[in-house]
Formats: structure tokens, sequence, C-alpha cells
């Protein structure tokens, strides 16, 4: 189940992030208030779910390969950020 879920968010990351705050706790507790995850929906989704994957599975510590992850998910925001309106 989550290598699916992982595959429908490399592809779908706006609804793999509406399937888990509809349907899990997966984003309880993680932020203060509501308007980083409304922000890490709308402009950087693939940053918002790799977030809570460390906070879920890397305990929040941020070593090496949560790091390099993160990189990789803004630069994947970025990009999808580029393409809109073209």
């Amino acid at each position: 189940m989550p290598t699916l879920i992982t595959l429908v968010s490399l592809f779908f990351p706006r609804l793999t992030i509406l399937i888990l705050w509809f349907l899990t706790g997966w984003f309880h507790g993680l932020f203060d208030t509501f308007v980083w995850p409304i922000l890490g929906f709308l402009f950087a989704p693939y940053t918002l779910l790799w977030y809570s994957v460390v906070h879920h599975w890397f305990g929040g510590t941020w070593g090496g390969v949560p790091i390099f992850v993160l990189i990789i998910a803004v630069i994947l925001d970025l990009y999808s950020l580029s393409r809109v309106g073209k």
C-alpha cells in the first residue's frame, strides 16, 4: 500500500494530500496553523508531502538523505510552478 501511495503522489501530489488529509491522521500535529498546509497544497505539494514523510518516518531528523530528497522536492515544485500557464 505505501508503494501505491508513493506512485500516486509522484503524478498527483495534490490528490494524495487530499486523500491523506481526509482519510487518515497523517497531518495531525505537524503544523501549528492551517496556513502552512494550505500554502504547501497550493504552491509546494511535493515539499509538503516530503516534510510530512520526514516527520513520520525519520522522526523529524533532517540528515543527509532527507535534505537531499527535500532539494529534489523543491526543484519539482519550482518546475511545476514554472510550467503553469504554458
